[in-house]
């Protein structure tokens, strides 16, 4: 069984109980859980991913790869800043669910508009937590098959300066209370 088939199975067991808790979490902060049928990546996702980063070894694997399960939670532009510290209140609760870093992607330029949280779970195994705004989760989705060529390395320069036209052009990036939530990136 290949390193990518082995981390799905133990990531496939546990999804029901991490969805669970992740729409009682969207509920009590007001957000919408969307793409929750891209919420375990897929095998050949997961190939490319370990390739790039050279990841050869299970245990590896199971220590640097923080997405293979992964939720994005949206929520309105006016209620976003309120909503995302809400939502983390609420995540320091939940039994042993430990928030090991918030990225802040609201930098101005940046073609990814949205905050990443990476939870670390019991054995070494995580999952990323997306979000978004309306209008920064619309640009992403435009932005994917572009960001795939770059992080593959089929494209340069041109496709980033692309992706950061289309990114959130209304950005809340000049916002000073956001700009404190989690690592800005």
């Amino acid at each position: 069984m290949s390193i990518a088939s082995r981390l799905l199975k133990e990531y496939i067991a546990i999804e029901p109980s991490i969805s669970k808790i992740i729409r009682s979490l969207r509920d009590k902060t007001n957000g919408r859980l969307v793409g929750i049928k891209h919420r375990i990546k897929s095998e050949s996702s997961l190939n490319d991913k370990l390739m790039i980063n050279k990841i050869l070894n299970y245990k590896v694997a199971r220590e640097q790869i923080g997405d293979a399960l992964r939720y994005t939670i949206v929520y309105k532009k006016s209620d976003y800043i309120k909503s995302v510290k809400l939502l983390i209140k609420y995540l320091k609760l939940v039994k042993h669910w430990k928030i090991n870093k918030i990225k802040n992607y609201w930098k101005c330029g940046d073609p990814y508009n949205g905050i990443n949280i990476s939870i670390d779970l019991p054995d070494d195994l995580k999952f990323e937590l997306q979000l978004h705004t309306p209008r920064g989760l619309r640009a992403k989705t435009k932005n994917h098959k572009l960001y795939e060529e770059v992080r593959m390395g089929r494209r340069g320069d041109s496709a980033k300066r692309s992706m950061t036209r289309r990114a959130d052009r209304n950005s809340l990036c000049s916002n000073k209370e956001l700009m404190k939530i989690g690592t800005v990136m």
